[in-house]
């Protein structure tokens, strides 16, 4: 993806509120062409949006996350009109998990900021802290508390961590797919995963984490 964000900006600051311009990095229509609801002819996708296609695919199908060019682009669209059918964010109010095996004392440690000596076999801990994926461009989320502690499962030797944040704490940082990117033809099939994408880091303010042995 080659597009720069000030050249986003521009075309931003050059549209009319609420339509995309043609020359808007999705076009005047998010996905069109893999869109059964919108009326043919069928807008072409752009370039960036062919490849922004392939890149969600491949974070649905292949769990890749997006990369931070995407990241970037899409945190800036969110906070737009232009395409809020496809691209859109939870409510402020929704609280959402996020499940993951296989981390160790030294990363809650970090993660948190507390000593490493306070950390056992199972603990949880409210306060405000980031989470920044290992793969900075995005992270997948839920809203069901017990799907995310499911995902996390039990990690022989190492431990399961269930973050939590809020999604109105985080503007432009959560894409609700139940409510926008699922509605495409190329990404129906996994509506019943009913994810959401975080972009980037996220704020948090709930980590619980436990050992199979507990």
């Amino acid at each position: 993806m080659k597009i720069k964000l000030y050249h986003l900006r521009r075309i931003i600051r050059e549209a009319i509120q609420g339509q995309a311009p043609a020359d808007a990095p999705l076009g005047r229509i998010a996905f069109a062409e893999y869109r059964k609801d919108v009326p043919e002819p069928r807008e072409k996708n752009t370039k960036i949006e062919s490849e922004l296609a392939i890149a969600l695919y491949k974070h649905f199908n292949d769990n890749v996350p997006l990369n931070i060019d995407f990241s970037a682009l899409l945190e800036e669209l969110l906070g737009m009109d232009w395409y809020s059918d496809i691209i859109n964010e939870p409510g402020p109010n929704i609280i959402l998990h996020r499940g993951m095996l296989g981390m160790t004392p030294e990363w809650i440690s970090e993660t948190i900021g507390i000593p490493l000596g306070q950390i056992g076999l199972a603990g949880e801990w409210q306060g405000d802290f980031d989470y920044s994926p290992r793969h900075p461009g995005s992270s997948s989320w839920t809203d069901d508390f017990d799907e995310a502690k499911e995902f996390a499962g039990d990690s022989i030797g190492r431990l399961s961590v269930v973050i939590e944040a809020e999604a109105g704490k985080n503007p432009h940082k959560f894409i609700s797919c139940e409510d926008g990117l699922y509605k495409v033809d190329k990404f129906a099939t996994f509506a019943e995963e009913r994810e959401f994408i975080g972009l980037g880091t996220i704020k948090c303010h709930h980590l619980k984490w436990w050992s199979p042995s507990w």
